[in-house]
């Protein structure tokens, strides 16, 4: 992974390098000196050689630095990948939470709602028992009334 990031931003950053001709070595003539073979080159040609060795040297020295850049940047990937699992950890401890409010609210309203649609003067028992009480208090005075 880190080779293929370094390889792309390597392509990126050579970028404009591209739209220059390539540029190959000049041939040059060989030439004997002291029984050793030797290149020679022409003035262009010479030219042509240096700014290859100049590419080199600039290519050498940002390398190093790019691929520096690389390896931050998987870190700080690294580090948003993780941000991201406990973000989603959280959002499923949240979420969970969020249901079983929603049901503890739903059974508190319907608790609620009984106790407001209640009749407010009591159950049929108790009704019951004081008319109950009502007849037999209705009853005696009758009959205390009629003995007199």
């Amino acid at each position: 992974m880190r080779l293929l990031t370094s390889l792309l931003i390597l392509l990126l950053t050579l970028g404009p390098a591209w739209a220059t001709p390539p540029r190959t070595l000049p041939v040059g003539s060989s030439v004997k000196v002291g029984g050793r073979d030797l290149r020679a080159y022409t003035l262009e040609e010479f030219k042509i050689i240096l700014h290859i060795y100049a590419d080199y040297q600039a290519w050498h020295r940002e390398v190093p630095l790019l691929q520096e850049q690389v390896s931050k940047l998987e870190e700080l990937t690294q580090n948003q990948n993780q941000q991201l699992q406990l973000g989603d950890k959280n959002i499923k401890i949240l979420e969970g939470e969020r249901d079983r409010l929603t049901k503890k609210w739903a059974e508190e309203n319907k608790l609620r709602h009984e106790c407001e649609n209640k009749p407010a003067f009591g159950t049929w028992i108790a009704w019951g028992s004081a008319g109950a009480l009502g007849l037999v208090a209705t009853v005696l005075a009758v009959i205390l009334i009629a003995k007199d």
